[in-house]
């Protein structure tokens, strides 16, 4: 009876063992996500229905500021600074504005500022599967707007690895527009502001914190550190060049990095999954080996009794 309690606790350790290594196991593992970089021209860029002066002395516009990365929900926050100064006397009442975008968006904020007046909220309005986002801008005595867009990108964020993900930040070089003039009227034109516009110009992304970058291309013109968080710089005008491939290529910024404490928790679960199936493995073998080998000898006692009993009738 005593051996049998003991070949069931050894049954029970060794199962347990080797179930919670199975579960610390499968904490290490992970399913890539699909990647969200955009296969068409659909890179971030915007329109205006006027002929705009973009130079503003001593500024850099526009400023595209990604941040708040959560790798979880592979998304990202943007905001973004425009500044636009009017350079043609066009008749129309309203001035229309909008911009491009790679990733699905939500959460869409955008205020513009004329002159010195208080901001007004925009209603944003979608095209083209949402890819287009305009607004309509009641136009006043003023010729300079500076707008103010905040939007969150999800999914942008590519998972790579356990602990690795990737982002791509593409650039259009133009803007297929049609169907937000199909809904405004053909008699407006809209004109595209792409990289090939921009005199001066940056964009900046603040990874998380406790990140560790693996890749940056093509190299930043700045980095630094802000609140525990690293941030790149680019200069994005700095970015198109006449000489590329053609077709062209998009211009783009791509970066790759490793969130720490992932690669922590990934290392944790390998160290208890090892621990737990280098426990539970020999115990439970060890309890295997000892059931047989009771089994064996019960099985002696069974044929030396019925030989006995066989050997007794004969005799008799």
């Amino acid at each position: 009876m005593k051996k049998r309690i003991n070949f069931l606790i050894l049954i029970i350790i060794g199962t347990i063992s080797i179930s919670t290594g199975c579960f610390a196991y499968l904490q290490t593992q992970f399913t890539p996500s699909a990647e969200p970089f955009p296969s068409d021209n659909s890179g971030l860029g915007f329109f205006v229905s006027e002929d705009v002066n973009l130079t503003r002395t001593g500024y850099d516009n526009p400023h595209i500021m990604i941040w708040k990365l959560n790798h979880t929900q592979r998304s990202a926050s943007v905001e973004v600074t425009i500044y636009i100064e009017l350079s043609s006397g066009h008749n129309q009442h309203f001035l229309y504005f909008g911009f491009q975008t790679p990733y699905n968006v939500s959460d869409v904020n955008v205020k513009v500022k004329k002159d010195w007046l208080e901001p007004e909220l925009l209603t944003p309005r979608y095209a083209k599967d949402g890819r287009l986002i305009y607004f309509k801008i009641e136009k006043s005595s003023t010729s300079s707007y500076s707008f103010d867009l905040v939007f969150r990108w999800q999914p942008f964020l590519y998972r790579t690895g356990y602990s690795e993900y990737k982002a791509l930040i593409p650039f259009a070089l133009y803007l297929d527009t049609d169907e937000v003039l199909k809904e405004i009227g053909n008699d407006v034109s809209l004109n595209d502001i792409t990289v090939k516009d921009l005199t001066y110009s940056v964009l900046s992304i603040t990874l998380p914190i406790a990140s560790t970058p693996q890749i940056v291309v093509p190299e930043p013109d700045y980095h630094g550190l802000a609140s525990q968080a690293l941030w790149f710089y680019w200069r994005i005008d700095k970015l198109w060049k006449s000489d590329l491939p053609s077709p062209p290529s998009l211009p783009s910024i791509f970066l790759g990095f490793e969130i720490r404490a992932l690669e922590e928790t990934r290392g944790y679960y390998a160290f208890w999954s090892g621990l737990a199936f280098g426990v539970g493995i020999p115990v439970l073998v060890q309890a295997i080996i000892s059931i047989n080998n009771r089994f064996g000898e019960r099985l002696k006692q069974i044929k030396n009794m019925v030989s006995a009993k066989l050997f007794q009738r004969l005799g008799s």
